[in-house]
């Protein structure tokens, strides 16, 4: 018998109909009567932590599940949390890096229907995620959902209807769970020597932009009037920033003197960001802009955020920008051969 902690923070999986559509109302022991079957090999204990629609969820509810695992974890055999879908990538990857060392599995989990909903993908999840809190060896921040275990840090919502919600961003899946049993195929990287263990602080001060075509160059100047000392543009393909006359490159430059850092990641759901290839990527590169190597865009949000709030020098962040703590630089993909083509 483990001991497992379950903290719920609300989302489509503790929802009920109301007048004004789907809210969370259900309680973690409620949520359980649906999982029977998991308290023969699991102790659990409710934490009611959040009640929230995850669309409402801020960097200070990530901050909150942190806190409340870091209090707790010395105390359990894994935690499980529950969260809404559509930012639940969103807290797995900010709570990767503010609960590196630990040495228990945090695991979250939700679902795309709520739990009373006849065929709902509710109680498979939550016993999955509780399987998964019990039989796996590994610490640190963890997803499961359809069946599939992924790393908290390399994965995004792909869909708003299948149940298969979510993709790995960084690879292959960290493994699968079938009738109950746990299989992990592709352990992720941990980094337990790193100097930033516990690190619970968070700087939201970070601007994401989406490039898009014919993208006036004046809009980076948000960055500068709301005081962000990074921003964060979705470039095409690989990377691509336009150079004609909108004035992005040249903006970048300007922010680049000012010491606010600019950082490139692709638009593309899948593939690593490479602003080395294609001259649009090249010229970025050459005012000043960096390429991220972090293959999920929320990690890459939360991770800036987590390191602003460890130092303000732009060179510190760079270089902690492009260290992997937590497999968020997709240390588990295929390697490339020298052709460029995925060696499987």
């Amino acid at each position: 018998m483990k001991n497992i902690l379950l903290l719920t923070t609300g989302g489509t999986i503790a929802c009920t109909e109301g007048a004004n559509g789907y809210t969370p109302t259900l309680s973690g022991e409620a949520l359980l009567e649906y999982v029977p079957q998991v308290r023969e090999y699991a102790r659990l204990r409710v934490q009611p932590l959040l009640n929230k629609d995850s669309t409402n969820m801020e960097p200070r509810d990530w901050l909150s599940i942190a806190d409340a695992i870091f209090d707790h974890w010395l105390e359990y055999d894994g935690i499980v949390v529950l969260h809404g879908t559509d930012t639940m990538a969103y807290s797995a990857s900010a709570v990767s890096f503010m609960t590196l060392g630990i040495g228990i599995p945090v695991v979250f989990t939700g679902s795309q229907h709520p739990a009373g909903q006849p065929e709902s993908d509710a109680p498979r999840n939550l016993a999955d995620a509780i399987c998964t809190a019990c039989r796996c060896n590994l610490g640190g921040v963890l997803l499961t959902f359809d069946g599939t275990v992924f790393n908290g840090c390399c994965v995004s919502k792909v869909s708003t209807s299948e149940l298969h919600a979510f993709e790995s961003c960084g690879g292959t899946p960290v493994g699968r769970i079938r009738h109950g049993a746990l299989q992990i195929t592709a352990p992720p990287h941990r980094d337990v020597r790193t100097s930033l263990t516990w690190r619970r602080s968070l700087d939201s001060r970070v601007l994401f932009l989406k490039i898009t075509p014919g993208m006036d160059g004046a809009l980076l100047e948000l960055a500068t009037l709301g005081h962000y000392p990074i921003v964060v543009l979705e470039g095409f393909g690989l990377g691509g920033i336009p150079s004609g006359e909108n004035g992005l490159l040249e903006r970048i430059t300007q922010l680049h003197r000012r010491g606010i850092l600019v950082v490139v990641t692709t638009q593309c759901s899948r593939g690593r960001c490479d602003m080395t290839v294609y001259e649009a990527g090249q010229a970025a590169l050459e005012h000043g802009a960096l390429c991220s190597s972090v293959i999920s865009k929320e990690a890459l949000l939360t991770k800036l955020m987590w390191i602003l709030a460890q130092t303000q020098a732009p060179e510190e962040i760079e270089q902690l920008l492009f260290y992997d703590f937590c497999g968020e630089l997709g240390t588990n993909f295929p390697p490339i051969d020298k052709d460029g083509a995925r060696v499987i």
